[in-house]
């Protein structure tokens, strides 16, 4: 397999879990998005940070994302490491 996480529909559903909300969390902190080098599921060996990897989702699905989560009165945060 190429990693553990799932695309952006999966953790938008778990994002408006009950039970993430039942723990008061503000925020979803998830792995950088970018396109991965063919080794990196885990998202620090970008290669292109101008697109999203499809194993993180697409961008609607980021959106998506924000969204269910701001209308939660939340956020999403995406990692990332510039070096």
């Amino acid at each position: 397999g190429r990693g553990w996480g799932g695309d952006g529909e999966a953790r938008r559903a778990r994002a408006h879990h009950p039970v993430g909300q039942g723990l008061g969390a503000t925020a979803v902190w998830i792995s950088p998005v970018p396109v991965q080098a063919a080794d990196g599921y885990h998202g620090y060996w970008a290669i292109d940070w101008t697109q999203i990897d499809p194993h993180f989702g697409s961008l609607a699905d980021l959106r998506a994302l924000a969204g269910t989560l701001h209308a939660d009165n939340a956020c999403v945060c995406v990692c990332g490491f510039f070096f």
